[in-house]
């Protein structure tokens, strides 16, 4: 058997670079269809599917490497440590090909996703003035290497209290259960 340190980090490193590769695809479908993603229905959505889906896959790492590794006993440590370098690697992957699409590859895509943005705030007849100063400050967030640069810190911050919430709710140690209740 592995040493748990070592499959931990492979585990971890393996499941991330799926993470990363589903957010790209995710983000390569949005691409392609063209979908505008300021509109409010869309952000829900997608924010409700990319979410739900990295929860599965940080439950999924953490109870494979509890069950698989560490004979089903894991401390809050380890589960945090496991979800966390899953998450680093998942959302850097992902924020470093959006950098290659957005900034190099058609750095004109987020400029129109703005103007689509302003369209929409205009039926909704907002002053002009606030629509205009909406507009300066979204042109200036979305701009690809203020957004890689933005995720260099908040990356980890997000990957942090997200893995330490559902490190909770990971069994540490399955022999407190009595075993009747496993049948």
């Amino acid at each position: 058997m592995e040493n748990s340190k070592t499959s931990f980090l492979n585990l971890s490193l393996k499941n991330g670079g799926i993470l990363g590769g589903i957010f790209i695809l995710f983000t390569v479908m949005v691409y392609v269809l063209n979908i505008n993603m300021f509109s409010i229905m869309f952000s829900v959505v997608y924010f409700i599917v990319i979410f739900g889906i990295a929860i599965f896959l940080i439950v999924k790492t953490m109870n494979s490497y509890r069950d698989k590794f560490l004979d089903g006993k894991i401390t809050y440590l380890q589960c945090f440590l496991t979800g966390f370098v899953l998450l680093i690697v998942g959302m850097y992957v992902s924020g470093i090909f959006n950098y290659v699409l957005y900034g190099l590859i058609d750095p004109e895509y987020m400029p129109k996703q703005v103007e689509k943005f302003a369209e929409m705030m205009q039926n909704y007849n907002m002053p002009a003035d606030q629509l205009e100063k909406q507009i300066t400050n979204m042109e200036e967030k979305m701009k690809p290497v203020k957004q890689l640069i933005s995720s260099l810190y908040t990356t980890p911050i997000a990957a942090a209290v997200i893995s330490a919430i559902v490190s909770i709710f990971i069994k540490k140690n399955q022999e407190n259960i009595p075993e009747d209740i496993l049948r």
